[in-house]
């Protein structure tokens, strides 16, 4: 099918079905609204074309060159395009389903408000990529690289993250649930006000992250680096830190309410007003922390560190303390705990 023949069969609204277009010039062609299914377009040359609202359904699509296309409200079903080159390219409100896509390089394309549905993503470039409210649902992003990335307000649900590169990606309100981060450095990074419950972090440098009101309920952040974090209102609620370094972070009104802090390192932390009750923080360092008003009904503070704490009206109900170190700790009217809740708790069990 040559270009002429292709812009009549377009301007007819036909279906473009079954048609070897493998590397054809379609250069500048307007193409909008245009449909293509089960096409080879192996090394098609789509530069400077506007494939606006163009739907690609089961089309063969390796090494095909979209550069600096118009691919706003694309639709891409089931499509082959592994190592595509989309660099520039504008995928507003894109749709690529079920799509196979291993090493494209999208640095620089305007993913914003587009849809991923378990797309395979590993290996491909988003290197400083617009990527504000796209929606990675179930997708293989194995050792894709986001440096600089635009993640802003973006969701990763049950993504594969294995290896991923986040270095330097903008973070804020982003949606990462259930999601493998294991090993990830986001060392001085900002992921503030974000959602990543149910997800690993196990062994990932957060060291001075901006930490604030992101939730972390349910997370695996085993032998994690946290220290010097800004974690205003952090949300830690059942996650497991064992074994992690939250040493110097301002923890302020955090809750860690039934979190495993198992031997975690909390030296010089500020937690006035956080919530640690029902916290397992057996063999934790709390040495010079700030404990005031803090809520540790019920924790388990077995041989746990609290030297040179300040606990001022820090409550302390049923506190479990077995070689506990309280060495120069200010328990100064700490709330020790209260008989009269403690046998309506056992009444009511």
């Amino acid at each position: 099918m040559t270009r002429n023949e292709l812009m009549k069969a377009v301007g007819r609204d036909e279906t473009i079905e079954g048609v070897d277009l493998s590397g054809a010039d379609l250069t500048h062609l307007d193409l909008i609204g245009a449909r293509f299914r089960r096409c080879i377009l192996r090394g098609t040359d789509f530069r400077g074309a506007s494939v606006v609202r163009t739907g690609f359904q089961e089309c063969d699509l390796h090494g095909a060159i979209f550069a600096g296309c118009d691919l706003s409200q694309v639709l891409w079903w089931h499509m082959e395009l592994p190592g595509v080159d989309l660099s520039g390219a504008k995928l507003e409100k894109a749709v690529l389903s079920h799509g196979k896509l291993p090493g494209a390089n999208l640095e620089g394309a305007d993913l914003s408000r587009a849809v991923l549905d378990n797309a395979d993503l590993s290996g491909a470039r988003f290197i400083k990529t617009n990527c504000f409210r796209a929606v990675f649902y179930k997708a293989d992003c194995r050792k894709a690289d986001f440096a600089g990335a635009d993640l802003n307000r973006s969701v990763f649900f049950e993504a594969d993250m294995a290896g991923a590169s986040l270095s330097g990606a903008l973070l804020h309100k982003t949606v990462l649930r259930d999601c493998d981060l294991s090993g990830q450095n986001f060392a001085g990074g900002r992921i503030h006000m974000s959602q990543l419950g149910g997800s690993t972090l196990d062994g990932c440098d957060l060291s001075h992250a901006d930490l604030r009101q992101t939730n972390f309920m349910q997370v695996k952040l085993r032998n994690a680096n946290l220290k010097g974090i800004s974690g205003y209102a952090a949300v830690f609620y059942e996650a497991d830190l064992t074994g992690s370094v939250l040493g110097e972070a301002d923890l302020k009104q955090a809750s860690f309410t039934n979190a495993k802090c198992k031997r975690a390192d909390f030296s010089g932390a500020n937690l006035e007003l956080a919530q640690l009750d029902g916290a397992d923080l057996t063999g934790a360092v709390l040495r010079g922390c700030n404990l005031t008003h803090a809520n540790l009904s019920h924790a388990n503070l077995s041989g746990a560190d609290i030297s040179g704490a300040n606990l001022y009206w820090a409550k302390l109900h049923r506190i479990v303390e077995d070689h506990t170190k309280w060495e120069g700790a200010s328990r100064h009217l700490a709330k020790e705990t209260d008989q009269e809740l403690a046998e309506a708790e056992d009444h009511s069990s």
